[in-house]
């Protein structure tokens, strides 16, 4: 599974073929403040390889909203701090997303994270984005785009759900409860998406946590 930790500069990002990446957070964390945390391999037999970036971002500053998403928290309104960590074991994999309003509670005007006394952050529904799809050879690839083959000749009739679980997966979310699945377009792939169930405010010092996991059955 490939990983995409931030959009690009502008908007949110088209999701690639097979990648898993940060959803409803490009209009408050802009893609260049995405830096690299963490990285590291595996400190044991059987252990995960984990990756994980952090962005901050200052009060007075805020993304241009993507064509699929509107501007939840107006610029200045608040400072935030974002983490998101992916952790990759033989059989599973980890995705960690954390979002906190930086504003400190004891703020009066001006304070020392440069937000507004008692600022809040509305995140709206956040959480993750994510494609899987089948491993495929490139004989597979040219008979799919062979001339006369009908999309209903590649799209598996099974729901997605079942298509996960015939390719040996299951899919697990904490935090991000509101789960839709999807098939894509022609091709042998499901698309999902994990969110919070109801839009999300938060006060100076609260953080969001959730996670969602792929592993094998």
């Amino acid at each position: 599974v490939a990983v995409a930790a931030a959009p690009p500069s502008g908007g949110a990002a088209p999701t690639p073929l097979a990648g898993m990446q940060p959803l409803g957070l490009a209009t408050i964390v802009p893609a260049e403040a995405w830096t690299v945390e963490t990285l590291a391999g595996r400190k044991e037999p059987g252990g995960p390889v984990t990756f994980s970036v952090f962005a901050e971002v200052p009060a007075g500053s805020c993304a241009e909203a993507g064509p699929t998403e509107a501007v939840a928290t107006p610029a200045g309104a608040a400072p935030v701090a974002a983490r998101a960590k992916f952790s990759l074991w033989p059989d599973l994999l980890l995705c960690e997303l954390e979002v906190a309003n930086a504003a400190e509670e004891s703020d009066q005007g001006e304070g020392s994270s440069g937000g507004a006394a008692g600022a809040t952050l509305s995140l709206g529904r956040c959480g993750f984005v994510g494609q899987l799809c089948q491993a495929v050879s490139v004989s597979d690839v040219g008979a799919m785009a062979a001339p006369g083959m009908s999309a209903a000749a590649i799209v598996p009739e099974q729901p997605p759900e079942a298509l996960l679980l015939e390719w040996g997966l299951r899919l697990e979310t904490d935090g991000f409860d509101s789960m839709s699945m999807a098939h894509v377009g022609d091709v042998q792939a499901v698309r999902f998406q994990a969110v919070t169930t109801v839009p999300v405010t938060l006060s100076p010092g609260d953080c969001l946590s959730g996670h969602i996991s792929l592993g094998l059955i």
